[in-house]
C-alpha cells in the first residue's frame, strides 16, 4: 500500500556472488578498473559487429557483449 511494496520486492533480490565480492570501501578502485575493462572490451566487440568483422564468430561475439552489459548492470547496481 503507498507504495511500500515495490520497496520489498527490490530488498528481497538476492545478491549475486560478484556483488558480496566486491562490495565494501576498500574495493572501489578494483571496481573502477573493471568498469573500464568492461567499456573498453565491449566497445571494441561493438565495432567489430559494425564492420561485419569475424562473420563466423558473430552470434559468440553478440553472446559475449550481451554478457559485458549484464556484468556492467551488476557492477552499476552495486556502486549505487
Amino acid at each position: 500500500m503507498f507504495g511500500l511494496e515495490e520497496e520489498k520486492e527490490k530488498s528481497a533480490l538476492p545478491a549475486f556472488d560478484l556483488e558480496k565480492d566486491l562490495m565494501g570501501p576498500e574495493k572501489v578502485q578494483k571496481l573502477k578498473e573493471y568498469k573500464e575493462l568492461i567499456i573498453t572490451r565491449s566497445e571494441s566487440l561493438k565495432n567489430a559487429l559494425r564492420t561485419g568483422e569475424n562473420k563466423e564468430e558473430f552470434t559468440t561475439s553478440e553472446i559475449v557483449l550481451n554478457g559485458y552489459s549484464a556484468l556492467q548492470q551488476v557492477i552499476e547496481r552495486i556502486t549505487r
